[in-house]
This record gives C-alpha cells, structure tokens and sequence, in this order.
C-alpha cells in the first residue's frame, strides 16, 4: 500500500516547502543585507552589538538570521551562537538553561536559584572568543528586561571580556517601549524594519522552491507569477505564497493534473487559513483578548468603534484575573495588530465633530477563539 503513494511525479522534495526550512539561497533584500552587514562586524570587530529585528510575519526576518548563523559558522570558530524561541522558553529560568546548553552546559530544570544559574552561565561564557544571542519572539518571554539587563551589563556585573551581542526579533515595534529605565539604557541597538514583499520579491521566492521542490513538467512560469500576485496583493507573507503553491501541487498530486490559475483559486483559501493560524499562534496574550473582544462583539462584514473594544477588552481581563492595559498600550497594540492584517483601523467622522476609529476583525472568530483556548490553557 505504501508503494502506491511513493514519488507520484509532482514533487521531487517537499522540505523546501516546510515554513521553517532554511534554504541554500535566500532572496537578498535590503533588510536581509543590514543583517549581513551585522554579521560581517560580529566576526571581524570584539565589541557587543545589538539590533532589533521588525516586522510582520512572514516578511524573512528569522530566516534571514538562521541563514546568516550556518554562513557564518562555516566563516569562522571559537564563537558562541545561542538560537532561541521564546515562545519555546518563555520564563527567565527557561531561557537562561537554553542559552547554557547551546553553549555547552548544563544547568538543572530545578535547586538552583536565578543568580546561581547566571554565575554558570556567564563562566561558560569565559570560554568563548564572542558570543551571539538570538531572542526570537522575544515579546513571548516574560519578564524579559531582566535577562536583557544582565546579558547587555555582563561585563559590569559578571566581570567577563567576552563580547556579547543579541539579536532581537518580533513583529511588535512597540515591544522595548515598556523596558525600566535600567535596560533601556543598556541597550545601544538598531531597528531593521521588515517591510512586506512584492509581487516580483515573492516570484523569486517561489520559484526558487519550485525548481528543487517540484517536477517541472507540473507548473509554469506563468502560475508562479499568478500565486506570487494573488499573495502579494493579500498580505505580502512569504508563507502565504510557499503554502499557496504547497497546496496547489498536492491537490495536483491528487489528481494527476498541473498546476493552473484556477487549481491555485481552488486551494488558495485553505493555505491562507493555515496562515492565518499559524500567526494568531504567535501573537502577544493580550493582543489575542482584543482580538477575542472583538470577535464577542461584531458580526460579519461589521466593525466596531475602537473605545468599545477597550471596554469589552477589560472586562475580558477582569473576568480571567488579568491586569488589562492602558487605553495607550491598548491602542499600540491595535496598531501592531493592523501591522499583521488581523485587524483593519478606519477613521470616520463622528456625528458631533471629531473623528472616530472603528475596527474590522480580518481573521475568523472561531481561529481567534480556538488559539485563546489553547493559550489560556497553557498558561492555567
């Protein structure tokens, strides 16, 4: 049984259409190039850096650093790299154990306190000519400017001549606004802004996959464009336009028939699903509760004035036991929210004078409402 669905003539490797896959080649943006540069001053120069990385998802920040930590580890040696997803290991102590295993120690899940496990830490550190931290989601990580303070004053407070550098990467440009005063000031760094891609950046992109992912007698040039268009104009989200094709080619497979505009029209809707899942997954918790205010409150193809969202939104916490957010904080995250087309922010103008901000919910209610379930819980 399992022969019958062996190698069935449309894909020749389907790791290059897994979202996390890092391939040989990335497509080089301007943003992907600051990173470059980033690299080439950490291997050549002994001073601790920083940088932010920012933007939507799906726009290559991650897999540009992933990319850059396999050239570089082929470029040079003695150098200490941490990869970490907060999302994976999201309290201090966490991550403070995962940062030590990348660099070759162990520190034990339990009987040791928080300092004791930053003094094995920063000794292992000794070891090292440099070392590079990444911080990916780093808004997942609770309490963060704790350990941000001690790796950027290591030198202060453990006395260790190692330079440290951190890559920080999100989708939340508002996230180092809530730092203490402390932290803030440890942190000389530099924001790269992600911006979404074009029709002709994600061509390049896709195609790149077709041709060492797919049998070329399957799809054309034409379609490729076609999917490249169609996601662009959604969202600009290189997923978006990978599992678009993904979907394509396996409903192809299915059916012995090559990939046309109208088999992409046909799947589109499922890989954009997908997506869209996939990022409500790792959206800060209290962006999640407006969403879910939201969704509680507009029906569809309707939206709702942004000041009655804040009110839904705190009762929501109220009821959970949560501390709710400032009307400021509140709005910041509707922005970044926007910034992830999960939500659309209109001003109109208000009966009285003035202008009013209304918001539609872009993504589906019961997506919202699944992954708030899990994450609450995860968390209780």
């Amino acid at each position: 049984m399992i022969e019958r669905f062996r190698r069935r003539g449309v894909f020749k490797e389907k790791k290059y259409f897994q979202l996390n896959f890092v391939p040989e080649e990335v497509y080089e943006s301007e943003e992907i190039s600051e990173v470059a540069k980033f690299f080439a001053d950490f291997i050549d120069y002994d001073f601790s850096d920083a940088i932010f990385l920012v933007g939507p998802s799906g726009t290559g920040k991650t897999l540009s650093v992933r990319y850059m930590i396999r050239e570089m580890r082929e470029l040079t040696a003695n150098i200490g790299v941490s990869y970490l997803n907060c999302r994976a290991f999201s309290t201090k102590y966490a991550a403070i154990r995962r940062i030590a295993m990348d660099l070759g120690i162990d520190i034990p899940v339990r009987g040791l306190g928080t300092s004791e496990a930053y003094e094995k830490l920063f000794e292992r550190v000794r070891n090292f000519k440099k070392v590079l931290i990444v911080l990916d989601e780093v808004e997942k990580l609770r309490n963060y400017d704790n350990l941000i303070y001690n790796l950027t004053r290591a030198s202060e407070i453990y006395e260790i001549d190692v330079p440290i550098s951190i890559i920080f990467i999100s989708n939340n440009i508002h996230l180092f606004r809530i730092l203490d005063d402390a932290t803030s000031s440890s942190l000389n760094m530099k924001s790269i802004v992600f911006d979404r891609y074009n029709a002709d950046e994600l061509y390049e992109i896709i195609r790149y996959r077709a041709e060492n992912g797919l049998n070329s007698d399957i799809y054309d040039d034409a379609v490729l464009r076609y999917i490249a268009a169609k996601s662009a104009r959604r969202s600009g989200d290189a997923r978006l336009a990978i599992s678009s094709l993904y979907k394509s080619a396996e409903f192809c497979d299915e059916n012995d028939i090559k990939i046309t505009e109208e088999v992409v029209d046909k799947t589109f809707k499922e890989a954009l699903e997908e997506i869209e899942l996939d990022t409500l997954k790792k959206i800060h918790f209290h962006a999640l509760l407006i969403l879910y205010a939201m969704s509680k409150m507009i029906r569809k193809e309707e939206s709702v004035y942004i000041k009655e969202v804040y009110n839904k939104y705190r009762r929501i916490c109220i009821e959970l036991g949560e501390e709710y957010m400032s009307y400021m904080h509140f709005y910041n995250h509707l922005s970044y929210l926007q910034s992830l087309d999960t939500v659309l922010l209109t001003k109109e103008r208000g009966s009285r004078g003035g202008y009013r901000i209304s918001a539609h919910l872009n993504v589906p209610a019961s997506g919202v409402e699944k992954v708030l379930k899990e994450r609450i819980n995860e968390m209780y």
